[in-house]
This record gives C-alpha cells, structure tokens and sequence, in this order.
C-alpha cells in the first residue's frame, strides 16, 4: 500500500528542520525499495554504493565517521524518541547521499529480515563496496542466529505506548525486531559509536521506520502525547553541509513526508522469526541445562546485581553455530517506597564495567502484583516485576571473555534526575540453555 500521490505533493509540509530546506524534501516522490527487489543497474542501488565509497574515503563533516559520531552523541534510545530521531537521520543521510552522486532522487532501500533472513548478497562479499569487515561473521542468516522470541511488537494491538514507548521506555519494536538485529549481525553492529560504519544499518533502520509507518497507517487517529510532539531533537548534519534539529512533530505525519515505501510491512508481529535451512523441517532437542541465581546489593546503592553461572557463560560461548536456545526469567521486586512515577529496569552487563554497553533486558512500569510480608516491607508493600531474556545477551556474552551480570535499576517516567532511589528487595533468576540440531 503506497501512500497517495496528492499526499506526497503536499510538500508545503516541511520537516521545518533549523528551518533550512533539505535536498531530500525537493523531489515530489521518492519509493523506498526493498532491496532484494534491485538489480545493479537500479539507480537507487548504485548511488548508495557509490555514496558508501565516497564516505568511507573522507575525513570530514560528510563521512561515515561523522554519521557514527552524531548517532553515539545525539541518537535516541529507549524511549519514544527512538522512532522520530532515526526518521529524521535517515532523511539527512538520504540527502547526504544525494548531495554527493548527484542523484537529487535518491531514496534508501530497507532490507526485510523477515522475508529474506540472509545479508543482501554481495553485503558479505569483501570485493564488494557494501562488504564490512567489521561483523561478528563474514555472513549473517538470521534464520539459524537466533530463534524465534515470542516477544513481539503487534502492529494491529499495541497502543502507543507499547509500540512507540514511553518517555523513560523503549517500545516493543526497538526492544525487539530492532535489537535483535543489531545482535544478531554482531560486531560493530552492537556497538553504538560504530554501528553506522556498517553499511547495512542504514537499510535496517530503513525497515524499522517502514514498520513504524505501517503502525501508523493502522492507528490514523493516535496522534502522540503533546509532550512527545513537541520535542525538540538534534544531532543532523544534512546534505547542505549544515547541522539541524527538528521537532517530532515535524516527522511525525506520514502525508508530510518527501518518501513512501513501495509496500508497507505485511505482517501482524514484527520480531525475526527462526526458519529452517534448506531441507530441514524442524530443530530437534539434544541436551538441556538450567541454572538459578539470585541478586546481591552493589555496594551504597539501592540495586541489585545478580551473576550469570561461568559454566552457563562456557557453554553460551561454546555455541558457535547458534543452535542453542536461551530462555531466561526472573523476578525483581521493590518496596513500593518512592517507586510511583518510576520505570523499573534490568540490564545484563559485564561484571568487570568494561568497554562494552549494557544490554537492556527489559524496561516497564511496576504495575504487577503486590505482596506484603518480610522484614524489607515493614512500612510498605513490595511490587514484582516479572521479566524475560534470551538471544538480547548472546552478541554480549560473546564479544566479553569474563562475568555477566543481571543488574536491577529504576529511572523516572518523565526522565528527570531521581533524587530519592526505590530500593530493591528481591532479584532472582533462572537460566535455561537448550541444545538442538536440525532435522529433516
């Protein structure tokens, strides 16, 4: 479904960004393509290829390094800017590239890892322009990577909340479809400063935003908190060669936008689902483990950390071939003292706070059930939040050589500072690790 020519030629419109034109806003219609859908004599194709080449090769504002700096510096994460953010950047690259080969009707192709689980082809081929050395893996099938995670985004029943998220929460697609990609792909991938160095971050974003655009075609009438609305976002270098910031509002309506895509995504869920390899029909168990933990006060802090067994981190790590599944959950609870207006979290990270970013696990207002009891709660009731994890830690488990851990935290709704911390009470876990191979 395209959205309507008189829509797109509505280009009085604009992104408002710095109040300064972008070339990406000049042509009256632009088709994002997927890219399995494109031969190398598409225009489209061969302008992305070139742009890449050329900013790869140059020190400046117009490089890849600079797209990578403005991503770690400004982009939005976990929370409801996740989605206006990365629209508005995939406009200034859009412009970017075409400011540089020349083709003023340059539009970003998306790849749909859901129907195609493999790399493009010649992503992963190191004479090809698109090849990126710096992968976890020279070729990436999502497919065998990671298994499917009922974890879904509903593109038909999630409110706006539970798909664009919240201001101190991220929504369904990011903390799903989109990180798992991200892991999946591994490598630089992962890491925030470089991801954009890959060039098919780009094309993944691309989907996330056409899946973003499709929730919204199914909810017209969901217009956004004004607080959301009104933001002010920043960190855009355009194809002027001048830095902008836009508002959401300024993103955030389809109908004003320069691009649509040449079919808005056709599935309910949007997660990456787990298919079998040619000529094998299922996987088969081989062996299973489990293991149990709980949490243990850091030092002066009202949190939790809970460490994952080193014989569980062996075997994660032993798992080469990805035909392990994952499936972990726990229980953090906290003494409903200065808990209201607060998100609870949990995060896996490395034991040792090294390089390496923490891995959000999951993120939800503590709504769940009440329970008093326990010298912890004398004067207050303990709220529990269930949560869940699996393949979101393999890429961290495997890119680090010593601990993990589960680590509970709390961070206003709003995300304003938090002057007086909830304490935690309770932090439990367990871990289940499934072997399986393949069979016809």
């Amino acid at each position: 479904m395209l959205l309507s020519r008189r829509a797109l030629m509505r280009m009085s419109v604009a992104l408002g960004i710095a109040n300064l034109p972008l070339p990406a806003l000049a042509s009256p219609r632009r088709v994002r393509r997927n890219i399995f859908s494109l031969t190398g004599r598409n225009d489209d194709l061969a302008a992305y290829i070139q742009a890449i080449g050329i900013m790869r090769s140059r020190p400046d504002d117009w490089s890849l390094r600079k797209q990578g700096n403005l991503h770690s510096s400004y982009g939005k994460h976990g929370s409801w800017l996740f989605f206006p953010w990365h629209r508005i950047d995939l406009l200034c690259f859009e412009a970017i590239i075409a400011r540089l080969t020349g083709h003023s009707e340059f539009a970003l192709p998306y790849w749909d890892y859901q129907e195609n689980g493999f790399l493009p082809k010649n992503f992963y081929d190191p004479n090809y322009p698109l090849f990126y050395p710096g992968r976890a893996a020279s070729t990436v099938n999502l497919a065998q990577q990671r298994w499917r995670d009922t974890r879904s985004a509903d593109l038909l029943r999630d409110t706006f909340d539970m798909f664009v998220g919240t201001a101190g929460a991220a929504g369904r697609p990011e903390a799903f479809g989109h990180n798992l990609v991200h892991n999946a792909i591994g490598g630089d991938m992962t890491d925030l400063d470089r991801a954009p160095l890959d060039p098919i971050f780009y094309l993944h974003h691309c989907n996330v935003d056409r899946v973003w655009m499709t929730w919204q075609a199914r909810h017209p009438n969901v217009p956004g908190p004004p607080a959301w609305r009104n933001t002010t976002l920043q960190g855009f270098f355009s194809g002027d060669g001048r830095m902008h910031t836009g508002t959401v509002a300024s993103v955030v309506d389809p109908a004003s936008l320069s691009y649509e895509y040449d079919a808005l995504y056709p599935r309910q869920l949007f997660n990456v689902p787990d298919t079998p390899p040619p000529g094998m029909t299922r996987r088969e168990t081989v062996a299973e483990r489990s293991f149990r933990g709980a949490g243990k006060r850091r030092r002066n802090s009202p949190d939790l950390e809970a460490r994952l067994p080193a014989e569980a981190l062996a075997m994660m790590r032993a798992d080469s071939e990805g035909m392990m599944k994952i499936e972990g959950t726990g229980t953090i609870a906290y003494d409903s003292a200065n808990l209201a207006g607060k998100v609870v979290k949990v995060d896996a990270k490395t034991a040792d706070a090294g390089t390496l970013r923490p891995v959000p696990i999951t993120a939800s207002t503590a709504l769940l059930h009440l329970s008093g009891g326990g010298h912890h709660s004398m004067h207050h009731e303990r709220v529990a939040h269930r949560f869940s994890f699996g393949d979101d830690i393999t890429n961290l488990v495997g890119r680090s050589q010593g601990g993990i851990v589960l680590a509970s935290s709390t961070e206003r709704f709003d995300g304003g500072a938090d002057s007086a911390p909830a304490r935690a009470v309770a932090l439990d876990y367990e871990l289940k690790l499934t072997t399986t191979r393949w069979v016809a």
